[in-house]
């Protein structure tokens, strides 16, 4: 078997989120195909992390976006997010 998730980078910036349902289960099954793929266990919240990092790497239209001119100041914009992270993320304090 081979899970789409490479191997996990190990910075991290922490958000919280709300899931529900199915995708709670599938996320502890996915950790353990990760586990027994890789060798290694990791939470939830570090696999989530991942799993949007890769997501974001694969989507072409949004890495043409990410080099083109219109990137530059949201990139300015986003960093300033990045030193002070907004108190709440979708709702939740």
């Amino acid at each position: 078997m081979a899970i789409k998730l490479t191997k996990v980078d190990e910075r991290r910036l922490v958000y919280r989120i709300s899931l529900g349902g199915s995708v709670i289960d599938d996320l502890i099954l996915y950790g353990e195909a990760y586990r027994q793929e890789h060798g290694q266990t990791l939470e939830p919240s570090r696999l989530m992390s991942s799993m949007v990092e890769e997501f974001m790497t694969e989507d072409k239209a949004f890495q043409r976006w990410k080099k083109s001119e219109n990137s530059v100041s949201s990139a300015q914009d986003t960093a300033k997010l990045a030193i002070e992270p907004p108190s709440t993320i979708g709702g939740v304090p």
